[in-house]
């Protein structure tokens, strides 16, 4: 299946009397006129401040945030990207499938289409000033340390990938970077919320401890 490069093009009017900027989403064939970008971020966030406060939204809106698999990961992006989180890194090689709909915000219509894009195509739609870092082949031990640490290191990452293997390698490139890692798996009828704040403690044995020594 051959891999498209998504990408959204924003361009500053020309008429002095047409202020804002024009989006073009390819995938949609469609060309918006909106205002710029600080505009733009203030009126979108504007209801969140009933929760948190400008200075936290402003903190908000400069975090890096990774999340590495787009089924479960594709509500933690697009939750994000409402909240206000202004760039993202995101990796996942894998493609929708029927399957995948009892999850993701997706419809029969995108069926064989890279979980990647969707992501990417629906945060631009929230967001179409958002920074997004793509990662098509899914994440790989020799991506870490780009994955985690570039453009400056990320604040958080969210780990929903069924790669036992690297969900250990993960944490623990992640602790040596001290960034955060967050997990949300389903476990049936309940949901196992895993939080790992190695920011705070760097020395914290991955998954605290409860799986003991992992070679």
């Amino acid at each position: 299946k051959k891999k498209r490069q998504t990408f959204v093009a924003k361009k500053q009017s020309d008429n002095s009397d047409v202020k804002g900027n024009w989006v073009y989403f390819p995938w949609i064939n469609t060309l918006i006129h909106t205002v710029d970008e600080v505009s733009y971020f203030r009126l979108r966030t504007n209801r969140n401040k009933n929760l948190i406060t400008a200075t936290e939204q402003d903190k908000l809106h400069g975090a890096k945030v990774g999340i590495t698999g787009l089924s479960v990961g594709n509500s933690i992006a697009t939750s994000l990207a409402y909240s206000g989180v202004g760039t993202f890194h995101l990796a996942d090689f894998d493609y929708l499938e029927t399957v995948n709909l009892n999850r993701m915000r997706a419809g029969l219509q995108d069926i064989g289409k890279s979980k990647l894009d969707i992501a990417t195509e629906q945060i631009y739609e929230i967001d179409p000033y958002a920074k997004i870092v793509p990662w098509a082949d899914g994440l790989k031990e020799k991506d870490l340390d780009g994955f985690l640490n570039s453009g400056g290191g990320l604040d958080a990452v969210f780990d929903e990938i069924d790669d036992f293997e690297m969900k250990i390698r993960l944490r623990l490139a992640a602790r040596k970077a001290r960034i955060p890692v967050l997990m949300f798996t389903s476990l049936g009828d309940n949901i196992l919320v895993d939080i790992e704040r190695y920011d705070l403690d760097p020395d914290m044995e991955i998954f605290g401890g409860l799986i003991g020594d992992v070679p």
